[in-house]
């Protein structure tokens, strides 16, 4: 049964040792029987890791930065800014939404499905449709600059 505790009867006071900052991390496998074991794969020491973040907690290195010119320095959180009220409120309607953007994608042109290449490679670039570049390098930023020192005569002469 449960117990309650109040003010006259407190709760006991559990005391935890500092122990030891070296913290030893493991790993499930499954013996051939299908029994779940842990397994030690390695140790990390917690006092380095909270150590690392050290230079982000110290306020006079971020009012340094702040004096530097990082405006960002003093925020809380960094920005976002976007319009969002048409973004799906949930699984159902985002489905719905792929499946309306894969009719557009099946309603392209065979000239411009090249361009793009799979669906895939058109949800994650849809402006490639755009681009006068095929599939292959729609979208990689160094085909566009040999391509554009080729158009200015940078090469080849």
């Amino acid at each position: 049964m449960s117990k309650f505790y109040s003010l006259s009867d407190p709760r006991p006071v559990e005391i935890n040792p500092s122990g030891d900052s070296i913290i030893q991390e493991y790993e499930l496998q499954f013996s051939p029987a299908g029994i779940p074991h842990l397994v030690p794969t390695g140790s990390y020491d917690l006092y380095d890791v909270i150590q690392s973040f050290r230079d982000e907690c110290d306020l006079g290195k971020i009012f340094q930065r702040y004096a530097n010119g990082d405006v960002m320095a003093l925020n809380k959180r960094q920005g976002v800014f976007a319009d969002i009220t048409e973004m799906p409120q949930d699984i159902f309607a985002a489905a719905n939404l792929l499946d309306r953007v894969e009719v557009i994608y099946n309603g392209l042109s065979e000239d411009l499905r090249a361009r793009v290449g799979s669906f895939q490679n058109f949800l994650e670039n849809p402006l490639a449709v755009l681009s006068d570049h095929p599939a292959s390098d729609a979208g990689c930023a160094e085909s566009v600059l040999a391509d554009s020192a080729d158009s200015e005569g940078g090469q080849g002469q």
